[in-house]
């Protein structure tokens, strides 16, 4: 990495990593196009509505599409079902140190 600017190590990395991964059939290209895209569609506008003020539409529908990956799977349900529990990570000054509910 001798021949990169130093902004650029870590997005190289990044990129040799998931050929890597990919390579090795460990990584699913579904969840690295959302992953790096995020979502394409508007999920919210004929889904299931907002559960809560604090959720927004755009993470709503994040959620929501994000769920359609078979890794992550009833995870909106999930997501609604411990609602008060993802509430005290969204409002948390250090939500990386919350626990997952």
């Amino acid at each position: 990495c001798r021949g990169l600017f130093e902004k650029d190590k870590t997005l190289f990395s990044f990129a040799l990593c998931t050929r890597i991964l990919a390579g090795d059939n460990k990584i699913d290209d579904a969840e690295l196009r959302y992953l790096l895209i995020g979502p394409t569609s508007d999920m919210v506008e004929n889904g299931p509505p907002l559960p809560a003020d604090w959720v927004g539409k755009p993470r709503w529908n994040e959620i929501l599409t994000v769920s359609t990956l078979p890794a992550f799977h009833g995870f909106a349900d999930d997501f609604v079902k411990l609602l008060p529990d993802y509430r005290k990570i969204y409002d948390s000054v250090q939500a990386d140190k919350e626990p997952i509910p």
